[in-house]
């Protein structure tokens, strides 16, 4: 049983990270329970920060025992690469835009054109640096066969002189997926792992599945990969962007076909989980938040953040797509929130009571919060303190 733990990769989006004692015990754990299960398991991680390479460290301690390796994670540079492989890591993974609508965020007007030739670049920076690779084709589940087909053929052609077989992870970031056996391209993830085989003689055990949890089916999607003898990517608790990946824990529960011991594993929810501030609450695509864009940072990033959702949920729901703020938004940010809702006011970026409430939701941060904050939560205390009225009345 193999799979690729990636918790340690996520965190970063509005909360704190999680402590490094808090990393290196989920890295222990990990360790033990493979051990005990006879288990093989990749735990993700990235260099970009001090902190990470106690974390990498801490990995490469454990890998000793033969059935933990590290994974790193990174944006795909030339000086990336040249660092891990000082480093002593062996293995890197690494995003590929797959479907046209993230080509587009990310190469602009090239799009996908500009993709297969971008992922050879990278593949081969990779392994002229000695590192074997990942590529992660991210939203799959809207990509067309042939541009896939483009991408992999040029990463295959690139790669066969420098004698590398990479490995495929297909990302279901909109968590489009069709579970259903026997589903079609391009939202079945078992229907992707055929197709590899059938065009290009990929086997199952080169390809890993991730998938999101948007609207409620990253453990079905997950485990239909799985049952396509593809390798399970997940996360301690779904945790994750938006709305987490499918649980690690579940996957687990589902592969093994004996008596499983998760009481470590569910030890380590007090590590990597704040109480009361749970991570995986939010289903934008779904209910009475499907309005709220996930992971939002900032009010200018709204137009830029709307690909990740599978659909426009304003279309669908009836309410416009609104930003949450987490501790990367800023007093701008929150002035934003304010006005989107009291758009006939000038609001003083210098109000008094803008400033306690900004100053609570520092707080909160600080103190480790993780959930964004939306304008449900903020309008009552706008309305009690009279702020949109006060400038009304001056208008």
């Amino acid at each position: 049983m193999r799979w690729t733990e990636i918790s340690l990769t996520l965190g970063r989006w509005g909360g704190a990270p999680v402590v490094v004692e808090g990393q290196k015990r989920v890295v222990r754990t990990l360790a033990r329970w493979a051990k005990v299960h006879k288990s093989d398991v990749r735990v993700e991680c990235y260099v970009d920060h001090p902190d990470d390479l106690i974390i990498l460290q801490a990995i490469q301690e454990v890998a000793a025992g033969g059935q933990v390796k590290q994974l790193v994670r990174l944006e795909p540079r030339s000086d990336r690469f040249q660092r891990c492989a000082e480093l002593g890591v062996r293995e890197v993974v690494f995003e590929i835009p797959a479907s046209r609508t993230y080509a587009q965020q990310r190469f602009a007007s090239h799009g996908i054109d500009r993709t297969p030739e971008f992922a050879a670049r990278q593949a081969d920076t990779a392994a002229l640096h000695g590192l074997d690779m990942e590529i992660a084709l991210t939203d799959i589940c809207r990509a067309e066969p042939g541009d896939v087909a483009a991408i992999v053929d040029r990463v295959l052609h690139v790669l066969e002189v420098r004698n590398r077989t990479p490995r495929w992870r297909l990302v279901d970031s909109t968590g489009l997926g069709d579970p259903l056996s026997g589903g079609r391209l391009p939202h079945s993830l078992a229907a992707w792992i055929r197709w590899f085989e059938k065009e290009f003689g990929i086997a199952a055990d080169r390809i890993s599945v991730q998938g999101s949890d948007l609207l409620g089916m990253a453990l079905p999607n997950t485990l239909s990969g799985v049952r396509a003898h593809a390798e399970p990517v997940c996360s301690l608790f779904g945790l994750g962007q938006g709305t987490g990946w499918a649980p690690t824990e579940l996957a687990l529960m589902h592969m093994v076909d004996k008596p499983l011991d998760l009481r470590q594993l569910i030890k380590l929810k007090e590590a990597l989980i704040t109480p009361g501030k749970r991570r995986d609450e939010y289903r934008p695509g779904l209910g009475a938040r499907a309005w709220e864009l996930p992971a939002e940072t900032s009010p200018d990033d709204m137009d830029m953040k709307e690909h990740l959702l599978p659909f426009h949920p304003g279309k669908v729901s009836g309410y416009p797509i609104e930003p949450l703020l987490t501790s990367l938004s800023g007093k701008a940010g929150l002035l934003h929130l304010i006005h989107r809702n009291n758009a006939d006011v000038h609001i003083d970026t210098e109000d008094p009571d803008v400033e306690v409430l900004y100053e609570k939701l520092n707080e909160q941060f600080r103190a480790g919060r993780a959930v964004p904050v939306s304008w449900a939560e903020i309008r009552e205390y706008v309305q009690k303190k009279g702020i949109a009225e006060k400038y009304r009345d001056e208008a």
